[in-house]
């Protein structure tokens, strides 16, 4: 992400609250900062990239069951996708 971009996400899981953040490694370091988290079954949030650097969207679910996530991700027009697993 540029430097002021944008990305709105939404998520909603059919089951128990799931973890998530946004962090980045800066420099390309293995220690991450983390700018956004929680642990939600659904949530709504905005986040700005305050520096031009990667940056992640993560979901993880800490139960023993399966969940099904459905997200929807809004992002600033010089914004890209570089992967999604």
């Amino acid at each position: 992400m540029k430097t002021g971009d944008l990305v709105e996400v939404e998520f909603s899981v059919d089951g128990e609250a799931i973890e998530w953040n946004i962090h980045h490694h800066p420099g390309g370091q293995e220690q991450a900062t983390y700018h956004l988290m929680g642990s939600d079954a659904s949530a709504m949030y905005e986040f700005t990239a305050p520096t031009d650097d990667f940056y992640f969207a993560m979901w993880e679910n800490p139960g023993p069951g399966v969940v099904t996530i459905d997200v929807k991700l809004k992002l600033a027009s010089t914004t890209e996708l570089v992967a999604w697993f």
